[in-house]
């Protein structure tokens, strides 16, 4: 009676302890960074600069939403006391504040954006519309019975190509990234790349946590 008491109050002892344990490590922290528009497709040649900036604008900001709740949903589920995502209302003001416009944003390097940021990982994704163009507003007079895409933006590219990276921040060294230069038909295109890619991220997350936990 004495050893299975003992054994359990070994036990007791073992649990506590871990769990203090993992509650003093730090939570690595993610930024999901604006999303890196690298191309509008052959139609954006029509545009004035002003229509292209407000298309990237719309369409970056869009995507990184989305992939935003894609990922604090997945981390809420199953790693919520190791990762924390910065919201997104920090990420970009602080850039912002930091004189650093969309645009700019896409030319940085990881370190750099981890030091406006301080973040551990940053969550960095490129788009690029192979063909078709993104300056028809679905449901419009000549175009009424468009399907509208994300923000009502009619965006009519055969394919959609994709790149992500998870980058430690510190060194600007891929702890993740997508298998190849993925690519996504018409429809919801932003709701469909944030799942896409989460998707493919989510068995890598326990990694970037061991990481830490070994490295730091």
């Amino acid at each position: 009676m004495k050893n299975v008491f003992s054994l359990i109050l070994l036990s007791f002892l073992l649990f506590t302890s871990s769990q203090a344990l993992l509650a003093q490590q730090k939570a690595v922290r993610i930024a999901v960074v604006p999303c890196t528009i690298d191309d509008l497709g052959r139609g954006s040649q029509f545009l004035t600069t002003e229509e292209i900036l407000q298309l990237e604008r719309g369409l970056s900001f869009s995507l990184q939403r989305e992939l935003y709740d894609h990922l604090l949903d997945q981390i809420d589920q199953k790693h919520g006391n190791a990762l924390e995502v910065q919201a997104l209302t920090e990420t970009n003001t602080l850039l912002e504040l930091s004189g650093i416009s969309l645009q700019e944003s896409w030319q940085q390097t990881v370190p750099q954006l981890a030091i406006v940021l301080n973040v551990d990982v940053i969550l960095k994704v490129e788009v690029r519309y192979q063909v078709g163009h993104a300056s028809q507003i679905a449901g419009t007079f000549n175009r009424p019975h468009t399907i509208p895409c994300d923000d009502g933006l009619m965006l009519s590219p055969e394919r959609t190509f994709l790149r992500a990276r998870l980058v430690e921040a510190s060194s600007g060294l891929p702890l993740w990234n997508t298998r190849n230069n993925d690519w996504v038909s018409k429809g919801r295109k932003n709701e469909v790349i944030a799942r896409r890619i989460v998707g493919e991220l989510s068995p890598s997350l326990p990694a970037v946590v061991h990481f830490y936990a070994q490295d730091k």
